[in-house]
């Protein structure tokens, strides 16, 4: 069963033979969703299914509405140890011991993250283990024990990731712009501590599931090698008597889109520079999104093709990996430009940085072979986002979830496409501020040379110092 419909029109007309250019440079192509089944169920539980008989496989996902942003500020970490409590530490039936070698025996891989503003919680098998599978997933999902020694377990490993969170200097220089651009105060860049995991003890993961965890809180999206009808009755019977429940989550302050352009220097003990630099991003349903997103990839939506790529990674070598990325998100997301780049070369970059994105917000010498191109790899993008059943259902879930129209996947091709060279002129005036960045530098300032020429340094300590 195929299941994207890509309409590829290889040949623009029938008339004429294809030229060397229509072979070359084929228009992308149209992705269509198919049809994708839902269900809610009486308790608010929502089920969103592709059925796929390609392979004897089942995959199913669960999207929680929970996530860091609504962890109480004295208990950051709890969403996480909630979400690996979930998976490790045992149900009222059965202890976690005896679920982990029950699904080792049924090669049935089960997991569980939490993430800012959501959770997830997914199980994947063979179509012979479907109802092994789902006995365990609800069974976890509606009566969790939460067992000591798993949550014992859970905080270890969360503490040892806080002792190791610096040892990636690209990572940590996107943290700390983050701190620096939102405060770190905000929901949206706050860090949990040791400390703070530490007091987070088995009652208080218990108690944020209860006030959190309910059926019409949670997303399902399945594919796999059965039929809806039977997969509504199998689940129907698993969650009888779970009932609906309102949470009073915390509502984040919102973000002030205003910062201080500012150059940030930690010291790391590396051969090379880690560069974050940018400013705030935009809400998720701003309508000049799909002209911004153009303007991105012009500036470096991706390494190869991208002003940012061509001229700093293949004029100047200076680097093997440069992109820039415009957010949008619930409240104002970021953008950023990253790029890695030897020690010596970390002035050049930033300043080569900085005239790429002031000349293209000047933004007369855009042509439109360059929009054109820049539309044609967003919306080939897409064909890697939809090369799986279970990709594309868990795509649809993520819309609904964050209340994108139900055809949002042709509306954004369909907008895409519609993006003009003087809308991208516009929006890069009024989304891009060359003159306003906040940089972050993380790398061994001994092997920088002289940073003056970017202005005022601000040196800044490791958030573990």
């Amino acid at each position: 069963m195929t299941f994207l419909i890509l309409n590829f029109t290889l040949f623009p007309s029938c008339s004429r033979p294809p030229t060397i250019a229509d072979l070359e440079s084929p228009p992308p192509p149209e992705i269509k969703e198919p049809p994708i089944p839902i269900h809610v169920f009486d308790n608010g539980l929502k089920l969103y299914f592709l059925e796929n008989h390609e392979l004897p496989t089942f995959e199913m996902g669960a999207l929680v509405h929970v996530g860091e942003i609504h962890e109480p500020e004295d208990k950051l970490g709890v969403a996480d140890l909630m979400m690996e409590g979930l998976r490790t530490g045992g149900s009222k039936s059965r202890s976690g011991d005896e679920i982990d070698r029950e699904l080792e025996m049924a090669a049935v891989d089960l997991s569980a993250k939490a993430e800012r503003e959501h959770s997830f919680f997914k199980v994947r098998c063979l179509s012979k283990e479907i109802d092994l599978s789902l006995d365990i997933f609800f069974d976890l999902l509606q009566a969790p024990a939460f067992e000591p020694a798993k949550i014992g377990v859970a905080k270890s490993r969360l503490t040892d990731q806080i002792r190791r969170r610096n040892e990636n200097p690209m990572s940590t220089a996107y943290r700390e712009y983050h701190q620096r651009l939102h405060g770190p105060k905000s929901v949206w860049a706050r860090l949990s501590k040791e400390e703070t995991v530490r007091s987070i003890g088995r009652e208080e993961v218990q108690k944020f599931y209860e006030e959190t965890v309910a059926p019409n809180r949670i997303w399902l999206a399945v594919s796999g090698d059965i039929s809806f009808d039977e997969l509504v009755k199998k689940i129907e019977k698993r969650i009888a008597g779970w009932p609906a429940q309102d949470a009073n989550l915390p509502k984040p302050e919102p973000v002030k889109k205003e910062w201080r352009p500012s150059v940030n220097l930690i010291s790391l003990p590396v051969n090379q520079s880690a560069i974050v630099m940018g400013h705030f991003g935009e809400k998720r349903f701003n309508p000049d999104k799909y002209a911004v997103l153009a303007a991105n990839q012009l500036l470096g939506g991706s390494t190869f093709g991208s002003r940012l790529g061509d001229r700093i990674r293949t004029e100047l070598g200076l680097a093997y990996s440069v992109y820039s990325d415009f957010g949008f998100s619930t409240d104002y997301g970021s953008f950023q430009m990253a790029v890695g780049t030897k020690a010596v070369s970390t002035a050049q970059v930033i300043g080569e940085a900085r005239k790429i994105l002031s000349a293209l917000v000047e933004g007369d010498d855009i042509t439109e072979a360059e929009l054109e191109n820049a539309k044609k790899v967003i919306l080939n993008r897409l064909i890697f986002a939809y090369e799986d059943p279970f990709e594309i259902v868990s795509q649809r879930v993520q819309f609904d979830y964050f209340g994108y129209p139900p055809d949002y996947l042709a509306l954004y091709q369909r907008e895409i496409k519609k993006v003009t060279l003087d809308q991208v002129r516009d929006v890069l005036k009024r989304y891009y501020f060359p003159d306003r960045l906040i940089v972050m530098i993380v790398g061994d300032p001994s092997q920088m040379g002289d940073l003056s020429v970017l202005g005022e340094i601000e040196k800044l300590p490791l958030d573990n110092d």
